[in-house]
Parts: C-alpha cells; structure tokens; sequence
C-alpha cells in the first residue's frame, strides 16, 4: 500500500465503482504476482515528496542543453509522438496496439546509440513479464517476446482485434517504452448524466503503466552497470506519456470514494486534440520511494492534461484516505 502526502483529498464520500467493465474479477484475489511488481513503499518513505519538489527525482536544478532538446525533438518526431502532426501516438511500437490507448516512453541522453546487445535471457531480467492490479484484468500475461530493427519487445497480444493489447519494449538506446491499447479507454453508456459517446481514460491504467516504466528503467540502468563500460546509458532522460484523440475525454476507473464521470454533472476534460507530457530527468533515480515520487509526479502532471489536479488514484475519506492499494494499480 502506498499513502502519500495530499491535501486536496475531498471531505465527502460518494459512490461508484472504480473497477466498471471487468465484473467477475476480482483485482484483491489474483492468483499470482509478477517478480517485477513494483515496490510499495510506506507512509514514512512518501513523506520525503515535499522536501524533494526541488532537489528530488528528475528534479536537479540544472539546465538540460538545447543541443539535447534538440535530440528529443528529433527523437520523438522518429517516434510519431508530434501531437501538432496528424498520426501523433500511431507510428513506432504504438502502431501494433489494437486501438489508440497510452503510451510512455522514455528518452536517455543518446537516443542513437545502440548499447544493448538483445540476449535470450535479457527480457527476463530487466521487462516485467505482466501487468497488476486492475489494468491485469483486461491485459495480463505479456506472453510474446519479439525483437524489431530498435527494441526488444514482450507483449500480449489481441486474439480478437488484432495487433496487441499491451506491450514493455527496451529500445538499442537503453530507453524503456510500453503501451495499453483498447483497455486504456472506454465510451460512456447512454443514459448517464454525461451525454453518451465521451470517450474515458481508465486512471489506474495511468498510474500502473507510468509505474511498470519508471521502475523498469532503473532496472535497466542497474543492468547496464554490471556490464563492460563502453555500455552505459546515461542521462539526463526524457519521460514522454502520449494520449491521443483526447479533445473532450475525462478521466475515469477512478480510485474508491470518488464520483466518476459516468455520475458528475461536470466533470472535468480534456481540451487538447491530443495530450503529450514530457517530463526531464537528470539522474534517474534508484531508491524505491524516489522511483514512486518520481511515478506520481508523472502521473500529476498527465492528470493535470485533463483538467483533474484533485490526486483522483489515490483513496477519498476514511482512514486510508491519500493511499493507493496494489489491487488499484
């Protein structure tokens, strides 16, 4: 369980159910648990957030180059994750998913460098192998391993759509990448007090996809340091979360004691044809706490996209009210 620091945790309690089109599962009672299932950490450990909003994760002070800027303005164009351009999310690896649903991607300082040599046992040792909490309801097991030109890739794929419905891919640069198809979003029924046909992103499926990514770079820089030193991958790193399509899209699969959209006269959206969110990291960070601030102050600011900076992952009211159970995300 994770608790964090909040202070705009609201004082009513409304109902709704966080867990809306995957009736029959059960996200508290799963029968497994992968070995890359990120740390949780305690109350004492998030604590640390208000002193490191300056000096902590991804957070140095130093001025990143515009030679670098330019390199990732570069990168991402390679990658169709322009939201100006038409096809904004659907080029690279994202092509492959069966619907446009969110990607995060993440940029080291060289992002032409081809350091990493793909091996049988690498996809073990540094990509999770599943998806938890709920998003492990609609994409669970990532069972495939396939490698392209630039990245190696384990991914699950869509039996009835085509393509895949979720995949964690290492780039050559050392740059960890994963993306949710269909699962990431659904339409609002008819009948709801918001019109029918709003497209909704699934909040949880935000949180845990930023996590798996953040916590599965540092593993890869972890492994690179076991290696000869020609190999390295070094920073600063660049984070880029992609959503595309999302002019009026609100989020939603809010976490327990929030109203959710499908209720809310009106809740709040997004106003950008396509949202991308770019966050700038000098060193990444090792300690489980700094990767889980620097996961939710991803989180905050893609949040922030859709108009929501109410923290709506984690727990409203009662006595767990600021913290995240791993059944959630």
């Amino acid at each position: 369980m994770v608790r964090r620091p909040c202070s705009r945790i609201p004082t009513q309690r409304v109902t709704g159910c966080h867990c809306r089109d995957f009736v029959g599962h059960d996200p508290d009672n799963r029968s497994s648990t992968s070995p890359h299932t990120p740390t949780y950490v305690t109350i004492a450990t998030l604590q640390r957030a208000q002193a490191l909003l300056v000096s902590g994760p991804g957070q140095t002070g130093e001025v990143i180059s515009f030679e670098q800027q330019e390199r990732w303005v570069w990168a991402r164009a390679r990658r169709s994750l322009d939201p100006s351009v038409a096809g904004f999310g659907a080029g690279g690896l994202l092509a492959y998913l069966d619907s446009p649903g969110i990607a995060v991607t993440v940029l080291p300082a060289d992002v032409l460098g081809q350091l990493i040599e793909f091996t049988d046992d690498l996809p073990g040792l540094v990509l999770p192998d599943r998806f938890d909490g709920i998003t492990g309801n609609g994409v669970s097991l990532l069972s495939d391993v396939t490698t392209t030109s630039t990245a190696l890739v384990r991914f699950a794929p869509s039996y009835d759509h085509g393509g895949w419905r979720g995949f964690v891919a290492l780039d050559r640069c050392g740059g960890v990448q994963a993306g949710i198809g269909a699962t990431a979003r659904y339409q609002l029924d008819e009948g709801r007090n918001v019109a029918p046909s709003a497209s909704v992103l699934r909040l949880f499926v935000l949180v845990h996809i930023v996590r798996v990514v953040v916590h599965a770079q540092a593993r890869v820089i972890g492994w690179v340091a076991g290696r000869p030193p020609a190999v390295t991958v070094d920073g600063p790193f660049e984070i880029v979360v992609a959503v595309p399509d999302t002019e009026g899209m609100m989020l939603g699969g809010l976490n327990e004691g929030w109203e959710q959209p499908e209720y809310a006269f009106d809740p709040p959206r997004a106003l950008e044809d396509n949202v991308m969110v770019r966050v700038q990291v000098e060193d990444w960070p090792t300690d489980p706490g700094d990767l889980e601030i620097l996961a939710l102050r991803v989180v905050d600011q893609v949040c922030e996209a859709f108009g929501d900076r109410q923290q709506r992952y984690l727990r409203a009211g009662g006595p767990e009210a600021g913290t995240i159970s791993r059944s959630y995300a």
